[in-house]
């Protein structure tokens, strides 16, 4: 009984440094919250997946009125206009469109915790951390191949939500779903 009158004494409300130390603690749980909630919903992931839908399209357009026209060897990684995907290793996708070796425009989007992934050749290949190279055939519009395992069908960004770029070779056709 004596705790309890002890308790009810001393009982005289909450100090300003007590006030300050509960107001920062909740800050930093909704600053990690908010960052949770951008995770969860694969924001990064979307933004990749625009942002490279938009730069295939300029690539295409640009290899229509610049390419000396399609490699011998058939593959992206040959032209002399495609556009490159690449992490810089510190948290980031860059999308760069190439011309003759020279970057021409470049975006970067900001892509913690993304895998990349591709179907090629009919087959699932992890492209997370690699250097993916896109390039257009100047004759047709039509994609070149991407490896000697084959053509680009899907690229899928995934950062718990997925989004996939629908790649139709023969016609250089490529959508976001």
């Amino acid at each position: 009984m004596r705790f309890f009158s002890y308790l009810k004494n001393k009982n005289n409300g909450v100090s300003l440094v007590e006030l300050i130390v509960i107001i920062a603690i909740m800050a930093i749980l909704s600053t990690g919250l908010i960052s949770m909630i951008g995770l969860l919903n694969g924001r990064a992931a979307r933004e990749c997946a625009q942002d490279t839908l938009s730069a295939l399209s300029r690539v295409r357009v640009l290899t229509l009125s610049k390419s000396q026209g399609a490699p011998e060897s058939g593959l992206s990684s040959a032209a002399d206009v495609y556009l490159k995907i690449a992490g810089d290793g510190k948290g980031h996708i860059i999308i760069s469109q190439i011309v003759n070796k020279e970057i021409v425009d470049e975006i970067s989007v900001s892509a913690p915790n993304i895998e990349i992934k591709a179907v090629v050749g009919g087959s699932e290949v992890d492209l997370t951390g690699q250097e993916i190279i896109l390039g257009y055939d100047r004759a047709t519009g039509a994609f070149l191949k991407y490896s000697d395992l084959g053509y680009m069908t899907e690229l899928t960004f995934d950062q718990g939500k997925t989004y996939t770029i629908k790649m139709t070779p023969t016609t250089g056709k490529a959508e976001l779903e």
